[in-house]
């Protein structure tokens, strides 16, 4: 399908966001292609045609995909278009992860500010917590208290919170998330009265109490622009959480934080053997760590592989 051609077959479907197929398995490329600029979007859809929807129609016509045509339809078409994914991410994906990284230090610097602020009126030590970044596209920050697996940190990604972003957070809204996660340390480094002590739970009436004394919105989960309402922080601390689906949602979220945690220990080195269904024999060569998964570079006869540690533990090649 040539651009034209894409285009307006997008037209006739609504816009280029109802051409894309954001449920897909890549969700790095996915969340790049969401945040980058309006213009750049179109041509990485091209690129990447493995994020359109399937069959395309234009004036009840099929139109065959382009990986249908590059690829076909055996299973080289699934190969190959895992193939193009770990190319995307090597250059492309890999480019805005730089260009992101680089606000890091003046986030760190703002939210250390704003933390010294909070230690000083509240006599903590939220500031001396190290800070860390990754570009998670299903969670704005956290915050891990010390374990015998962890080191107590705070957590956000710069999908969010970064400013080069297509759509960044607000002033207000950023700042507010920064409370939100400061909130969680406090209920579990100071004193907090027995009579709000009556709803148990991540998000539950500790955690708000916490929110009221800083002023952050008592919100469990993101909403835009809830920094700037006015909260009433007595009722809000006198009633439960009507929405049902933060238990749950809380629930997901510590499942998915040791899922990531267990999917990003390195499970083999440099020059393990390792016998592929596919292509044979090969040695590893290099390893990336990436957020959320491990990357390895095998060659085979030859050739470099960039397969995902996942799949192969999955499938208990060795």
């Amino acid at each position: 399908m040539s651009k034209g051609e894409f285009n307006s077959v997008a037209q006739a479907n609504g816009g280029l966001e109802n051409m894309i197929n954001w449920d897909g398995k890549d969700k790095d490329l996915l969340a790049l292609i969401k945040y980058i600029a309006d213009e750049d979007k179109l041509q990485k859809v091209l690129e990447n045609p493995s994020v359109i929807k399937t069959p395309v129609v234009r004036n009840g016509t099929f139109l065959r995909s382009v990986i249908s045509r590059r690829y076909g339809r055996s299973g080289n078409r699934k190969a190959g278009r895992k193939h193009e994914r770990m190319t995307y991410y090597d250059q492309e994906n890999q480019f805005l992860r730089q260009q992101l990284q680089k606000e890091i230090p003046i986030l760190t610097a703002l939210i250390q500010k704003l933390y010294q602020d909070l230690d000083r009126k509240f006599h903590l030590n939220g500031a001396k917590i190290p800070v860390t970044f990754g570009f998670e596209t299903d969670s704005l920050g956290s915050y891990t208290r010390q374990s015998a697996h962890e080191k107590e940190h705070f957590h956000f990604s710069l999908l969010f919170v970064a400013y080069g972003v297509n759509n960044p957070l607000s002033k207000e809204d950023r700042i507010d998330l920064f409370k939100h996660e400061y909130a969680h340390y406090m209920q579990y480094n100071m004193r907090i009265p027995e009579k709000y002590k009556w709803q148990a739970g991540t998000h539950g009436s500790a955690w708000k109490y916490c929110c009221s004394l800083i002023g952050a919105a008592p919100t469990p989960y993101y909403k835009a622009g809830e920094a700037l309402l006015d909260h009433n922080y007595d009722k809000v601390l006198k009633s439960r959480i009507h929405d049902k689906t933060v238990p749950i949602r809380d629930t997901y979220q510590r499942q998915q934080k040791a899922q990531k945690q267990k999917d990003e220990v390195v499970q083999y080195k440099i020059g393990d053997n390792i016998t592929h269904p596919k292509f044979g024999d090969g040695i590893v060569e290099k390893i990336n760590l990436r957020s959320g998964g491990v990357h390895l570079h095998i060659r085979f006869d030859g050739e470099v592989k960039c397969i995902d540690q996942k799949w192969l533990m999955r499938r208990k090649y060795t």
